[in-house]
């Protein structure tokens, strides 16, 4: 034993000497102390030649077993140190931490005892593929009723079942959309069957969660009614080659008659998947320029264009990639996910033989996710310069309470409750119509148009009163009708609705009108005209434009009524006009008649006008037609009205008429000459009237007898 360390033993308290059994067991203990004294000397030298801080500094749970042969943990559970008292070992340990030396150079002794850094290998992210969209029997026609949805509104849906690959479907909702996507009708487990199942819906959306016991994700199936099906939804796992067709044959197997044609195959819309390396691309350009390099390989494209777009675009094998700087790797275009799959190793292959070409910088860290920072919050401008007098603005009028906050459930406001238990209650009443984004006030307003459906609200007294119920359960608040307050009340509240009343109302028949005011008020409003497409106000306008120019064009050649009218007089003449205007037939027939004509004839400009030429000269060829047929007839009426019938019977008049016209038609008399032989016709006409009629002979048969 050193003379140190027995110095250190002999300051520890620590006392070796012989016990007095026998000398064996003598022998046998000081072996042990010896034994102890040159373990606790091995070990301080250890722990000069191996500095503690560098210790710490070098050894981690990887390399641990590199250094157990230099430090040994474990010497401080010698069974001889174990028997020494609690107090005598604190003494040890401080003294020690006494003989730690300052941290020297590094020893030889320890040299080729550090582990070599292994150089970072290429590793690569799971594949993330996005949502998916596809289609079946797209070519379908638009129309047609081919599936009964309404069957399928009434199934109940599904619970948490089995499809396959260990993958796992649970239906939360169906839901039957009408119109413009609104929701008619909703089939839940947890609330039943809730809408009008009369609609004409046309098509059925299932709203089911997929998922695989580590991960879960919503998904949307519409079978429309004229065998269309159409599925949205996220990928689960890695095996993603058959996911669409699982779910695809279990919810046509549960929920539809199995039709053949839904099981016709998929068509996909521009699947898409990315995924990152720890590493990133040196420098797109320089990869861009080493396209002739790359195309031995089975590249046809390397595209990069900064000013345009920070990706470059890559074709390989078929599949087509948008690759990233910091190291992001995009697959679109996948007709299918078994594609996408491929695509997805092709791309790894493609990688690794960048890197072995040195276009790519492995920094053993996977690229984080860009993410938009809050703005910082600024503070008003500093005014510069002379301050100015503040203007005092009008104070704004108080904002209208909002009516969503009327509205009451069981005489508690509506907005006091929380939004999950207006969700609960709304699904319970049957609304229809609830997603995640509803809002507080929308719920409110909703439930307002169930519960309170047959209710009314006024002012009395500046109080709001609620007019519920109907017949004998009429209330006005929470009183029933018949015994609210006296009569004078019920007349107050019949003034308030402006109800006419007589003097000899009573309490029954003031209910009833109140009543009946209250349902008048509740009625619902008749829908406005739905407003026409815009392209069909457009057309229109449009129309309308054509029409106006088409008016100033007939109008300038004289193709309207008026214009015709105005040619007409003009062509038949003032001296026409002035004699036989009051015996002629109406204008309006040959107006008819020129419009007519005129609507025959062909050419024109290039909206079908005739030119004013060919118009007049329609006008001008009837006028003179009419005049030939017409005149002859005209100038007897005209005759006929002119005549003086003075100190004619009436008997005569007619007979007279005719005479007189025909002689003047003829002979064209003076009024001295017409006047002789009025006098004379008459004076002949007399003396036929006194004339004895010319007797009848009558001849008389001659009667035989046999």
């Amino acid at each position: 034993m050193s003379q140190q360390l027995k110095e250190f033993v002999k300051q520890s308290g620590v006392e070796l000497r012989p016990s007095a059994n026998a000398s064996s067991v003598a022998s046998y203990n000081s072996n042990n102390n010896n034994n102890f004294a040159r373990e606790l000397e091995a070990n301080m030298l250890k722990r000069q030649e191996f500095p503690n801080r560098l210790e710490k500094n070098m050894m981690s749970n990887a390399n641990y077993n590199e250094f157990s042969d230099a430090v040994d943990s474990n010497w401080n559970s010698n069974a001889n140190y174990n028997k020494l008292p609690n107090e005598n070992k604190k003494m040890i340990n401080n003294v020690l931490r006494e003989f730690e030396p300052p941290i020297p150079a590094p020893s030889t002794n320890i040299a080729g005892r550090f582990p070599v850094t292994q150089p970072l290998q290429l590793a690569f992210s799971k594949l993330n593929p996005g949502m998916f969209n596809a289609t079946v029997n797209k070519e379908f026609p638009q129309q047609g009723d081919l599936i009964d949805l309404k069957k399928i509104l009434m199934k109940v849906p599904q619970a948490r079942t089995s499809i396959g690959e260990g993958l796992y479907l649970d239906t939360t909702q169906i839901i039957g959309r009408f119109g413009a996507m609104r929701e008619g009708f909703s089939h839940t487990r947890e609330y039943g069957k809730q809408g009008d199942i009369k609609k004409n819906f046309f098509t059925v959306q299932i709203k089911v969660t997929i998922s695989n016991g580590t991960e879960a994700k919503g998904g949307t199936v519409n079978i429309y009614k004229n065998g269309k099906i159409r599925f949205s939804g996220g990928f689960i796992g890695t095996n993603i080659a058959n996911q669409p067709e699982l779910i695809r044959r279990y919810i046509v197997n549960t929920y539809t008659e199995k039709e053949a044609y839904l099981y016709n195959p998929f068509e996909y819309n521009n699947l898409s998947g990315q995924f990152r390396f720890n590493g990133n691309f040196k420098a797109l350009s320089s990869i861009a320029g080493k396209s002739r390099m790359y195309a031995s390989s089975g590249v046809t494209k390397l595209s990069y264009e900064p000013e345009l777009s920070p990706f470059m675009y890559v074709n390989y094998k078929g599949h087509k990639y948008n690759f990233s700087e910091s190291g992001n790797v995009q697959i679109s275009g996948s007709p299918s996910p078994a594609d996408m799959l491929v695509a997805y190793n092709d791309a790894i292959a493609l990688i690794k033989l960048m890197n072995t070409n040195g276009d790519v910088e492995i920094t053993g860290q996977v690229p984080k996710e860009l993410t938009k920072g809050a703005p910082k919050k600024r503070g008003p401008k500093k005014k510069i310069g002379p301050r100015t007098p503040v203007k005092k603005t009008k104070t704004e009028p108080k904002k209208k309470r909002n009516s969503v906050f009327n509205i009451q459930i069981n005489g508690i406001q509506c907005m006091r409750f929380s939004k999950e238990q207006l969700t609960d209650l709304a699904k319970k009443l049957g609304v229809v119509g609830i997603t995640k984004s509803t809002k507080k006030e929308d719920l409110c307003k909703k439930i307002n148009t169930v519960v309170n459906k047959n209710s009314a609200t006024i002012k009395n007294k500046g109080k709001n009163v609620k007019l519920s119920g109907a017949n004998k359960d009429f209330k006005l608040g929470k009183t029933k009708c018949k015994t609210y307050g006296t009569k004078e009340d019920l007349i107050r509240v019949a003034k308030i609705m402006k109800i006419d009343i007589t003097p000899k109302e009573t309490k029954d028949t003031l209910c009833k009108k109140i009543e009946k005011a209250r349902n008048m008020m509740i009625a619902p409003k008749p829908k406005p005209p739905t407003p026409p497409p815009k392209k069909v106000v457009r057309q229109q306008k449009a129309q309308e434009k054509k029409n106006v120019k088409a008016t100033q064009v007939m109008t300038k050649r004289g193709m309207n009524n008026t214009s015709i009218r105005k040619d007409l007089i003009k062509l038949y003449g003032k001296r026409w006009m002035d004699r036989y205007n009051k015996v002629m037939p109406s204008l309006n027939n040959d107006i008819r008649e020129v419009r007519s004509r005129i609507a025959k004839m062909s050419g024109g400009n290039k909206t079908g006008i005739p030119f004013k030429k060919n118009v007049n000269d329609v006008k001008k060829s009837l006028v003179s037609k009419w005049k030939r047929e017409r005149v002859r007839n005209l100038e007897k009426k005209y005759v006929m009205n002119s005549l003086n019938t003075g100190g004619i019977p009436r008997p005569f008049v007619n007979a007279y008429k005719a005479a007189a016209t025909k002689y003047v038609l003829i002979h064209s008399p003076t009024k001295t000459q017409l006047a002789k032989y009025k006098k004379s016709w008459l004076s002949n006409a007399m003396n036929t009237k006194n004339a004895s009629p010319k007797p009848v002979y009558q001849v008389k048969a001659k009667r035989e007898t046999l």
